[in-house]
């Protein structure tokens, strides 16, 4: 697609000036047994080279600097995440994260590389959900097969999961995650995709369990996702239908989605 095209162009990352910057916060736990945590990163590529090829245009005519096949990737990648736990006794660990980021480009730029956009589902991010099989916004393609290549500019995503013990070195655990990811632009080829008011109806919703081997020295964790609500309307009786109908009444384990990982998701 024109889409993938673009975004897997030969492009050249650069940055000498504020090309990557990085905060990360971590509250020590206090007396209600509360911790909150929060990380902000950021990501530069070719600002020094767009104003310099500005001011090498206004002096000498319009120019577009390339290096030999290679163009300059020019954009800002804003990415952040808040987290909030709190130990209700030894083990019992209630914990919720809400996160989001923005990638834009400008200059002669036209999409941000497709390393640098955002997706959701996976492991650590939807569960109920593979790696980039949902969105941008409202839209589906049926035709799609994994491997998933969804990607885009803006991701808004939140997390909250209970954890508990069970016996020996098992946990367990519940969760619930929701979000989306979209576009900032109108794309033919992916109609419904942009970031408008109302795309909270594109919100996807997934709930689910985990099983947790605690080794100490590391966590092996194994989730199982359960898709509740889609983030593009389906056709029922004739009206646009969202959630996924019968999903527990007509409930089977082949309906969830595994994943495995190392370390607690959030």
């Amino acid at each position: 697609t024109t889409f993938l095209r673009r975004s897997f162009d030969n492009q050249l990352f650069t940055g000498f000036i504020l090309r990557s910057f990085s905060y990360a916060y971590a509250s020590k736990q206090n007396r209600f047994g509360e911790r909150w945590q929060f990380r902000f990163n950021s990501d530069l590529s070719g600002m020094e080279e767009h104003l310099l090829n500005r001011l090498w245009s206004a002096a000498f005519g319009d120019q577009n600097w390339v290096v030999s096949d290679l163009e300059f990737a020019k954009y800002l990648r804003l990415d952040l995440d808040a987290t909030y736990s709190r130990e209700f006794r030894k083990d019992l660990v209630g914990a919720f994260r809400i996160s989001s980021g923005m990638a834009k480009t400008f200059g002669d730029t036209r999409s941000v590389p497709f390393v640098k956009q955002f997706f959701v589902g996976g492991p650590s991010s939807i569960r109920a959900w593979r790696i980039r099989e949902i969105g941008p916004g409202g839209f589906y393609d049926p035709t799609a097969q994994f491997p998933f290549y969804e990607a885009a500019d803006f991701r808004f995503e939140f997390n909250g999961e209970l954890r508990f013990p069970m016996f020996w070195w098992l946990k367990g655990a519940v969760f619930m995650d929701g979000g989306n990811i979209w576009t900032l632009q109108p794309e033919l080829e992916r109609p419904n995709s942009e970031l408008r008011w109302n795309s909270y109806k594109n919100i996807a919703l997934g709930t689910g369990f985990g099983v947790r081997g605690d080794f100490s020295y590391f966590i092996l964790r194994f989730d199982w996702g359960l898709p509740l609500r889609n983030p593009y309307a389906s056709n029922s009786d004739g009206k646009s239908v969202y959630w996924i109908k019968d999903r527990f009444s007509k409930l089977q384990f082949r309906d969830f989605r595994p994943n495995i990982a190392v370390g607690y998701p959030f």
